[in-house]
């Protein structure tokens, strides 16, 4: 099985890195030896990805300003 952890020291090894913080999927054996060994912690629950949006842009409508009116000379 797979188990989700929290890395809470930076770790590499051949072909990866982690800094700590980052949520790591890694077979059960192995997350168990990070874990007993200081390097990551178990996370419980998946977590929950959330969408964010920028703020919409308000279009504002343009005052209609009279023609200039020519002047007559």
């Amino acid at each position: 099985m797979v188990m989700l952890v929290r890395v809470l020291k930076s770790v590499a090894g051949l072909g990866f890195a982690h800094a700590p913080g980052a949520l790591v999927e890694l077979e059960d054996e192995e997350a168990l030896r990070w874990i007993r060994g200081g390097l990551a912690e178990p996370v419980r629950e998946a977590p929950v990805e959330t969408a964010t949006a920028a703020p919409l842009e308000q279009a504002v409508a343009r005052s209609k300003r009279p023609a200039a009116r020519r002047k007559e000379g």
